[in-house]
């Protein structure tokens, strides 16, 4: 994830959670209290289920009164896949569950674009859990307020809590100015907190904060416009395993020799990198023994990428570079050559592909290598 993105998805959490950090006294002894119905465990645990069940999307407006600042978020959840977005389209990201890669988007023109994806090694998370702060934080003042009855928000039936300082601590309040005012609405199918009104003030500060859901749709799903059919890749260190599969990306893994045949070295060093669509392997080729038997390889295995290639594309069809402009390729390597480069377009990006034959100079193995190279194309 760039730097870039990562500030701007921190500014969105930290702007959100930071306004209501602080601002909530949890140590008031009440005289008359109630417990809500449902634990904060139990309502992670309803909306997990509602997410993989049915799917949701909650949004919800936060101002701070004293300030004027305010803000209003979307947060939607969806199986395998969740998005978070600021006011009307203005800012969002979207992240994808695909087996153990996580896919990022981000919102263009209000459309969810990929970008990169990436290994979920459990650095980051797609469930977006932290957005739900300003969910959460009333669980930890259950059984310190007085439900006091029940109301509708974004048509939800909801139970309303309220808590008055002022009420049950009137002498304490006017000897140390301190008044505070609480209210929660908290729905009574999820638990979820729907709404929130909070007003404390002492003889130095005072703070006034107000939360409300505009809107609960379930069953709610995006479109998510992925570029590439994102297939598996193998978590684990390569070098260890040689499991290496950029290409099936797009399909074009079956032109690659076994992967026990994959060649790690200091010399050799295979790379890959989702983000950009690169990929570099070397390949061991214990049968080829001289550079004839090379060339015979690369005749062997061009008419079969030729015709992968022309399945896959976007326009059915396989170019070469010649000079300075593409031109469609044929069905047999025409000259004999230890390698042969490939251009094709996928999903509106031009890609280049090449497989080179050659003798390697690793003094650990002395036979001959397949070289292949993928990327995107900038032309």
């Amino acid at each position: 994830m760039t730097m870039k993105k990562k500030v701007l998805i921190l500014i969105l959490m930290t702007f959100v959670i930071g306004l209501f950090t602080g601002c909530v006294s949890t140590g008031v002894e009440d005289l008359e209290t109630d417990n809500f119905d449902k634990s904060k465990a139990e309502v992670q645990q309803n909306l997990s289920n509602l997410g993989k069940e049915k799917g949701y999307e909650i949004t919800y407006h936060f101002e701070d009164l004293e300030n004027g600042e305010s803000i209003t978020c979307t947060i939607g959840v969806n199986d395998k896949y969740t998005w978070y977005y600021i006011n009307d389209f203005e800012n969002g990201f979207a992240l994808e569950q695909v087996d153990d890669l996580i896919a990022y988007y981000s919102l263009r023109n209000k459309e969810w674009e990929y970008e990169y994806a990436y290994i979920d090694d459990g650095t980051y998370s797609h469930d977006l859990s932290s957005q739900f702060a300003l969910f959460f934080n009333v669980y930890e003042l259950d059984g310190k307020m007085k439900k006091s009855g029940t109301g509708v928000i974004a048509g939800r039936k909801c139970d309303i809590y309220k808590f008055s300082f002022a009420k049950q601590n009137a002498i304490v309040g006017a000897v140390s100015g301190v008044d505070i005012n609480w209210e929660y609405w908290l729905d009574q199918k999820t638990g979820l907190c729907l709404k929130y009104f909070v007003e404390e003030s002492d003889k130095e500060s005072s703070s006034k904060l107000k939360f409300e859901v505009t809107s609960f749709k379930e069953n709610a799903t995006v479109t998510l416009n992925r570029p590439l059919d994102i297939f598996p890749i193998n978590g684990k260190d390569p070098n260890e395993t040689g499991e290496w599969n950029l290409l099936s990306f797009i399909g074009l893994n079956i032109l690659l020799p076994a992967q026990e045949q994959l060649l790690e070295s200091d010399i050799y060093y295979s790379i890959e990198s989702l983000g950009i669509g690169l990929a570099q392997y070397y390949f061991k080729l214990d049968d080829i023994t001289s550079l004839e038997e090379g060339i015979e390889y690369i005749s062997n295995l061009y008419p079969t990428a030729v015709e992968e290639i022309k399945r896959i594309a976007d326009d059915k069809k396989c170019y070469i570079q010649s000079y300075d402009e593409l031109i469609e390729a044929e069905d047999e390597l025409e000259e004999e050559s230890t390698e042969c480069n490939f251009v094709f377009n996928y999903n509106n990006q031009l890609y280049e592909l090449h497989f080179f034959v050659d003798e390697s100079i690793d003094p650990n193995y002395s036979g001959f290598l397949l070289d292949v190279r993928f990327n995107a194309s900038n032309n």
